[in-house]
């Protein structure tokens, strides 16, 4: 089988393998869709501290092609997407039920073989049944339950005014659990227009370019005093200076989600008695914890839409193209890599 590798920061090649064979509670899936994410761009810019050569691809979907002993809850050819998170489950961490940080970590598109081929191996308890879902919608179970796992930090938003920095994918999906939480008003601030215009279409109630253009002062505040702000901010974008405007644009009791994942080794200025003053939480949401069921069922009734998220689709060949999109292009959003095009 094909699969994608990359040998070293930078140099990305096609290899053959030999198909794998699936051990004890574990299954293979045929490939049918992966999406292309920021872990795998980070990994190819060399801006990752593990070994290489890396096996990428971790937002997957497929079908199921061969089972492990004692695996009961599929069968060969079932429908499923990939949880590529793997916790042990023993250690303290886990105990503790923060297993997204557990000491024995391992991930299946980062140091085990990835989803950007033809085939992989996963541990059962790591599949979801997809049903009719479609293979693209399964393909952002992983990026969702992600999603799912920031929101519940900053949960409830009913009734509350709340700013979304970054009209990405990743945005437009908070965007989307936003506004199921039923908040008063949800405003989503980019620099791209294209991206404004589908957060309105996704139930935005206000889009404004640029985040030096941001309203301190969100329409109709309810009469909870005159401080400005807004009761929530969610960093999407990663940018350090966007992040760096949070803790002003929130008003008093107000809670910070830094979702986007900012250069490591950047900082910024904080003046922690305006954390004080305002009484503000701030939240940070490392991969998920429990999330993918939840995200499936999102998935699967519609009330998270993704079909208007992929901008480009690709065989696995043109990896590396797709890094260039994703840093690069003016009209990117999601790009959809498939191991069965030719390329």
């Amino acid at each position: 089988m094909r699969a994608v590798v990359i040998d070293k920061p930078g140099v990305v090649v096609i290899r053959d393998f030999p198909e794998p064979v699936p051990r004890p509670g574990e299954v293979v899936i045929d490939v049918r869709v992966c999406g292309f994410c920021g872990t795998d761009l980070h990994i190819f810019r060399g801006e990752y501290l593990g070994e290489y050569p890396v096996r990428p691809g971790h937002e997957a979907s497929g079908v199921v092609s061969a089972i492990g002993e004692g695996v009961e809850d599929f069968r060969i050819g079932d429908r499923v997407a990939v949880e590529p998170n793997i916790h042990c489950g023993e250690c303290a961490m886990c105990r503790s039920g923060r297993g997204n940080f557990c000491e024995n970590w391992t991930a299946i598109g980062v140091t085990l073989p990835g989803c950007l081929a033809e085939k992989v191996v996963a541990p059962a308890r790591q599949v979801f049944d997809l049903g009719d879902l479609t293979f693209e919608a399964g393909a952002f179970m992983e990026p969702l339950s992600c999603c799912l796992h920031g929101m519940k930090k900053i949960a409830p938003v009913d009734g509350q005014d709340v700013l979304i920095i970054g009209a990405g994918p990743i945005g437009l999906l908070l965007l989307q659990l936003a506004k199921i939480g039923g908040p008063k008003r949800v405003t989503v601030t980019d620099l791209r227009e294209r991206r404004l215009a589908l957060a309105k279409q996704l139930g935005a109630d206000a889009a404004i370019r640029a985040h030096k253009d941001v309203s301190l002062t969100p329409p109709s505040p309810g009469g909870r005093g005159d401080e400005e702000g807004y009761d929530v901010v969610i960093d999407a974008s990663g940018s350090v200076g966007a992040i760096a405007q949070t803790v002003e644009l929130a008003r008093p009791g107000g809670k910070l989600l830094w979702f986007g994942v900012a250069p490591r080794g950047r900082t910024f200025p904080i003046e922690p008695f305006e954390i004080f003053r305002k009484g503000l939480s701030i939240h940070g949401a490392f991969t998920s914890l429990g999330n993918s069921v939840e995200a499936v069922e999102l998935l699967r009734s519609g009330r998270v839409r993704t079909e208007p998220l992929v901008s480009h689709r690709l065989p696995i060949g043109a990896f590396a193209r797709a890094a260039e999109l994703v840093e690069s292009a003016p009209d990117v959003l999601k790009v959809i890599l498939n191991p069965d095009s030719s390329g």
